[in-house]
């Protein structure tokens, strides 16, 4: 249900917010992340005059995925700093406003995994305060009652279509986001690897040139950790590995073309096997590694 009912202590029906698209789901990076604007519709029965006018304010809740409560993940929190109050008059009375999430690229590309290619369906926990604005001696002005605390649960759906324009308004979708399992009680034969890619990371966050240097070569140290493990298998027949003089004279770019030849073999598979053969893994693989070989040639050629 999209809709969260509001009532007074009474249990009377004041009003409610209702979810949805609207046109209005609009998104935009920034400087750590994103930002995205959830429309909401607030509806309040109108108030005969004189009477108490309904105020809603202090909306505030968490972004779930939305399975079922007692699986669901949380990805983000929501908050809005506006305030919503009736009118005088008969019948109904409606306003459109927004929800703020703002979030880390790490929740959304947590969420992506979850969504895997449907619809974006997400289960919100909602407070806010409902209190009442009392007429006074002085027409302009009015005292407000001390607040009720209000709480709810909506569940919204964004078809795929929407989604994936939001996406691309965050500019998410020209960064791939790739979640790396670190164990944290790795096998005992595989420790040296794990080890070797924590080291990796950490070079990568410390940054600049020393940083990208020790981020290779500790990723250098973990392929061979692997390769000790597990030889190759290059599926040829008569394949043999480049003597050592010829390994010294690869230069980088050589190197980085050999990878890109690999990559081509890998996704040539495509067009020739069923659909039930390949994983949102392979897919990230495929994604990830072509995005960085593109980078890189571009920042070679800048």
């Amino acid at each position: 249900m999209n809709i969260w009912e509001i009532d007074n202590e009474q249990r009377e029906s004041v009003g409610s917010l209702e979810f949805g698209d609207f046109g209005l789901l609009r998104g935009q990076r920034t400087a750590t992340g994103f930002l995205l604007r959830i429309p909401v519709r607030a509806r309040f029965r109108l108030t005969k005059s004189g009477e108490p006018l309904p105020l809603l304010s202090n909306i505030r809740g968490d972004m779930c995925t939305g399975n079922n409560r007692n699986d669901s993940l949380e990805v983000g929190t929501v908050s809005a700093r506006w305030f919503h109050s009736g009118a005088y008059g008969t019948g109904e009375f409606a306003q459109d406003y927004q929800l703020t999430w703002i979030g880390a690229l790490e929740e959304l590309a947590a969420y992506e995994k979850i969504r895997a290619g449907g619809p974006a369906k997400f289960r919100l926990t909602l407070y806010g305060e409902l209190c009442y604005l009392v007429g006074t001696d002085l027409p302009r002005y009015r005292f407000r009652t001390h607040p009720q605390q209000l709480y709810g649960n909506v569940e919204v759906t964004y078809d795929k279509d929407t989604w994936i324009r939001i996406l691309r308004e965050l500019n998410v979708s020209q960064n791939v986001l790739v979640e790396v399992p670190v164990p944290r009680t790795p096998a005992t034969d595989w420790d040296d690897v794990w080890n070797a890619l924590i080291e990796a990371r950490t070079y990568f966050e410390q940054g600049g040139k020393t940083g990208w240097k020790g981020c290779a070569s500790a990723v250098r140290l973990a392929l061979e950790k692997w390769q000790k493990l597990e030889r190759e298998d290059q599926g040829l027949t008569n394949w043999k590995s480049p003597t050592p003089a010829e390994k010294e004279v690869r230069t980088k770019q050589q190197r980085l073309d050999s990878i890109r030849w690999h990559l081509l073999q890998f996704s040539h598979l495509g067009p020739h096997t069923h659909a039930e053969t390949w994983s949102r893994e392979d897919a990230i693989f495929l994604l990830s590694t072509l995005s960085c070989l593109l980078s890189e040639r571009h920042g070679a050629a800048d």
